[in-house]
């Protein structure tokens, strides 16, 4: 069962990198092999946030929760008021099954920008998942009546 979730987890984490790239949010070149380029580019500049972010998302696609939740904080601990980092936080926990600390983190986010459509959607999931569904409708309502996602 275990090994199912994995896939599952990886097979998820593959298709958000595949929407991310479709947006223009991710390179084209960034494949699930190029842990490599990230510890390159966070070795020249270990204050780079992003590289950061990016590369958590490779390790959580890759099945390294732990090392994903260090590497986004980290982005935090440099740029702690960033809405991307902190709504990040909250999916690699979503994805971590820590639905109470996502949510947690994913309500903070909104502190910070109420009306930020990509976490309101995500906190959505997570309270559904969690099985507060008329809360999980209202998050969701709210996120597509209208995107203020910043990048």
């Amino acid at each position: 069962v275990e090994q199912q979730h994995d896939s599952l987890a990886f097979a998820r984490c593959r298709a958000t990198l595949n929407y991310l790239v479709g947006l223009g949010l991710e390179p084209r070149r960034m494949r699930l092999t190029s842990a490599g380029k990230y510890k390159e580019a966070l070795e020249l500049n270990p204050s780079y946030a992003d590289a950061h972010q990016r590369y958590s998302l490779f390790l959580m696609c890759a099945g390294r929760t732990e090392e994903s939740l260090t590497e986004i904080r980290r982005a935090l601990e440099l740029d702690p008021t960033s809405g991307t980092f902190n709504t990040s936080l909250g999916i690699r926990l979503y994805f971590a099954r820590r639905y109470g600390e996502a949510r947690e983190q994913l309500q903070k986010t909104l502190d910070l920008e109420p009306q930020r459509s990509d976490t309101l959607f995500n906190l959505g999931k997570v309270d559904a998942q969690t099985g507060l569904y008329r809360e999980a409708i209202a998050a969701l309502r709210k996120a597509a009546a209208g995107s203020t996602t910043r990048r």
